[in-house]
Parts: C-alpha cells; structure tokens; sequence
C-alpha cells in the first residue's frame, strides 16, 4: 500500500486548500497539499518535505489527525492528514495554479480530489464537531 501525506492547515473555521496547475496531474483539482511518504520518512518529515517542494515554505508538522484509505486504478492508497503550522511568509507555487483558505463548509463547493472528499470527511468529525 502506498501511503500519501495531505497537510491539513488550519486557521479557525478555514482549512488550506491548492489547486493543481494545469499540465500536473488531476489539474483543475483542489486538494489538500502532500505527497507520497519515501522510504524512512515518517509521515510529519513527508509533509514538511513536500511543503518545502511544493510552496518553498517551512511548515512545522503538529502530528497525525486522521488516516483513511482510498482505492485508485492503480491500487489502494492509504492517506494520512498531518496538522501543520504555516509560517506567515509568501509561498512560492510549483505544482498549483492558487491557494486558498476556505471555511469548512465552504469545501463543498470546490472541486476537491476524491480522496481528499473521504479524508475531509474524517477531519470534520475529528476537528469540527
């Protein structure tokens, strides 16, 4: 199974959301920022990897919040959302066209991927209930 890290930011009712740029794979998607866990990385030094890679930035990983698994084409996909702290600093995009903070609710009206839709899900009654 592979295991993909999401970074789930959080600023009162307002999670951090991308959209991935045209060209990169699932454009036009919104998603929670991540990628895939590589060999002897836990799942906070992964977040903060790909955070660095994607945004130019140095989140601070705050732990584990949630996990759920997802079946791809490819095969199954275990997701782990990692609670992170964005520094206040400018981000750099690479791979997504923008960012935005949005309310909870408000998610729904955005085109998330599907796993991070079931991920979401988990995070809600963790976090927001």
């Amino acid at each position: 199974m592979k295991v993909v890290t999401a970074a789930i930011a959080i600023r009162g009712r307002k999670l951090f959301v991308a959209q991935r740029a045209p060209g990169e794979k699932f454009e036009g998607f919104w998603e929670f920022p991540g990628g895939k866990l590589e060999e002897g990385e836990s799942a906070s030094q992964c977040i903060e990897r790909e955070l660095y890679e994607e945004f130019g930035i140095r989140a601070q990983a705050v732990g584990e919040i949630g996990a759920t698994d997802y079946a791809l084409p490819s095969g199954v996909i275990r997701l782990v959302a990692v609670k992170v702290e964005f520094p206040d600093t400018p981000l750099e995009l690479s791979v997504h066209s923008q960012v935005d903070w949005l309310e909870v609710e408000g998610l729904a009206q955005i085109e998330l991927l599907p796993a991070d839709v079931q991920l979401l899900k988990e995070i809600e009654s963790r976090l927001f209930q």
